[in-house]
């Protein structure tokens, strides 16, 4: 009985990470490395949690090297950060709850005098971005 539960509830959990929404992203910014990450919440979405990937490229694809972090936010406007080493150039992935979705983020970076954030905002809908006008 306990085998049929523990396996049942590993499928579930795999085929919410599987569904889940997604975002890469590349560290650019004008910094060599970043020691902070704040994430916003400026979506209609509230009480989620996302979790931060450091992410691999491998050929043409993306490979998870292990986690960053966990953020939680709980309404719009709401922010949370974490300490963290991200170098220039390097990928992150966020997963985002499979209700999440489509979103777009924006990215910003700020040189304070301690601190080097990345700042990731998540917005509804998609980035209108390299579309037609």
């Amino acid at each position: 009985m306990k085998k049929t539960l523990l396996i049942a509830l590993i499928t579930l959990l795999t085929v919410f990470s599987v569904t889940a929404e997604n975002l890469k992203i590349k560290i650019e910014g004008p910094e060599r490395s970043y020691n902070q990450m704040r994430i916003v919440n400026n979506t209609s979405k509230s009480d989620f949690d996302c979790k931060v990937y450091s992410l691999k490229q491998k050929d043409e694809k993306f490979i998870i090297q292990g986690t960053l972090g966990v953020f939680y936010l709980k309404e719009t406007g709401d922010s949370d950060s974490c300490s963290m080493d991200l170098k220039k150039n390097s990928y992150i992935g966020i997963a985002l709850p499979e209700d999440f979705g489509k979103c777009s983020y924006s990215i910003n970076y700020q040189d304070l005098p301690f601190f080097d954030i990345v700042e990731i905002t998540i917005n509804d809908g998609e980035n209108p971005e390299g579309q037609e006008f």
